[in-house]
């Protein structure tokens, strides 16, 4: 059974999802929840504290979901690129609400970044760069920033799949997956242009 404030926090997770921070109603989030205002207040102080919990629960969601490349089992850095872009993408596309919810919220209240690197963490990108540095080392790619190529990496994986619905209507496509495919050769082509070695 559902006790009252995990079903609070699931009815303010709806709103927040629905409306944003600032339009989210506690009268609404009580009556989805079949509670009154005055629970609400009593297990979350205030909208303010009830906004938090559902940011942490989202991320804490995401996070139980991703799935950093084991740097250990892929050698060849083309593949580990690859493998790193479909972990990515496939996360990506799990969580493309909660994404956009948080990237929305963080231009709202900049704050929001503390908690997002707070349960994050950064296990991923200290893999990455280790990688990305051995590859250096070896002469497989040239010397550059491994936290630019990181940038780089996740900025294109975040605007092709964010964007998707605009992308399909430009191709005049029904299919994401094909798309999402076509994206991940694109990207991999485009930085492994830039980054060979000599």
């Amino acid at each position: 059974m559902v006790n009252i404030k995990d079903k609070i926090l699931e009815s303010a997770l709806k709103q927040f999802l629905m409306y944003g921070k600032s339009g989210a109603k506690t009268k609404a989030i009580a009556d989805d929840a079949g509670v009154n205002k005055a629970l609400i207040h009593y297990y979350y102080s205030s909208k303010e504290q009830l906004f938090i919990c559902c940011v942490k629960d989202i991320l804490e969601r995401m996070q139980s979901t991703f799935h950093t490349v084991d740097v250990r089992t892929v050698e060849d850095y083309p593949k580990y690129l690859g493998a790193v872009i479909d972990s990515y993408t496939a996360f990506i596309l799990k969580h493309d609400k909660q994404l956009m919810f948080l990237l929305w919220e963080y231009f709202n209240d900049k704050k929001l970044i503390v908690i997002i690197k707070e349960i994050m963490g950064s296990a991923h990108l200290d893999d990455f760069i280790n990688k990305t540095n051995r590859a250096i080392e070896d002469g497989i790619i040239r010397s550059m920033d491994p936290l630019n190529l990181y940038l780089n990496l996740v900025s294109l994986i975040l605007s092709s799949n964010l964007l998707l619905p605009i992308t399909r209507s430009f191709l005049e496509q029904d299919s994401n997956e094909e798309i999402v495919e076509q994206r991940k050769e694109e990207i991999i082509r485009l930085l492994w242009r830039d980054i060979k070695g000599e």
